[in-house]
């Protein structure tokens, strides 16, 4: 991991080095996102009207495959 970034530091480096000033216009900063996978046919489904007769619908529940991920995005 750390080779990896010393790898990383020495590549931005060069192109620091290289393209001046306008290499820095090309980051953005800011808090990572964090963003929610889920499955949206579950949830519309288990937000059905039904009938009272009808067998009680299927709660949503989060899976693991609805656990928030973190996110970045590359230009």
């Amino acid at each position: 991991m750390e080779a990896q970034r010393n790898d990383m530091c020495t590549q931005l480096l060069e192109r620091y080095n290289a393209e001046g000033e306008a290499f820095l216009q090309c980051f953005l900063t800011g808090d990572e996102s964090w963003f929610r996978h889920c499955d949206p046919e579950c949830k519309a489904q288990s937000m059905e009207y039904r009938h009272k007769t009808s067998p009680s619908p299927r709660k949503f529940k989060v899976v693991a495959s609805c656990s928030p991920f973190s996110g970045t995005w590359r230009e």
